[in-house]
């Protein structure tokens, strides 16, 4: 997958990815979580997968990493506001899918919104780019007719004598 997004990527372009995984030190409730959402939720789904592995998959593509941020109280929250309204419409859900579903499916939200607020899973989001040698300002301006591919100072920067996150 990530091979052809690198592929498919313009040199200047960028790449951004969410995942959504456990932390590296595990309790055992969250191997439960884990197989339950596999079995019930998202079958043949792995949740198993930690920031780090997918980092250094991302990178073993061609990709450099540019920014990696946490949003896992965000998406914690998301949830929990998903459960609210999926309860909030319990009597056409279950006329519509059925108790067993909208139970499933009650248990599910209610537990991943806590698995998210303990931080037993996370959820991160990654801009990458294409790691590229021959950026704009390490090219040297007397090679005739050189354009570089990527200048990471122009698309991280811009114009501001100030570096600052974007």
């Amino acid at each position: 997958f990530l091979a052809q997004v690198h592929a498919m990527l313009k040199d200047d372009g960028l790449f951004y990815i969410q995942m959504c995984g456990v932390r590296r030190c595990w309790f055992y409730e969250d191997i439960v979580w884990i197989l339950f959402m596999g079995k019930y939720i998202f079958p043949g789904a792995d949740a198993s997968t930690n920031v780090a592995w997918v980092i250094n998959q991302l990178e073993r593509s061609g990709f450099e990493v540019h920014r990696v941020e946490n949003c896992s109280a965000h998406y914690a929250r998301t949830i929990e506001m998903w459960h609210d309204n999926w309860t909030a419409n319990k009597e056409p859900v279950v006329a519509k899918y059925g108790q067993w579903w909208f139970r499933l499916w009650d248990v599910f939200l209610a537990w991943s919104s806590l698995i998210g607020k303990q931080s037993s899973s996370s959820v991160f989001m990654m801009t990458c780019h294409k790691h590229l040698c021959n950026d704009g300002n390490s090219m040297q301006s007397k090679i005739r007719d050189a354009v570089p591919k990527l200048n990471r100072t122009k698309l991280f920067i811009g114009d501001k004598p100030v570096g600052y996150q974007q």
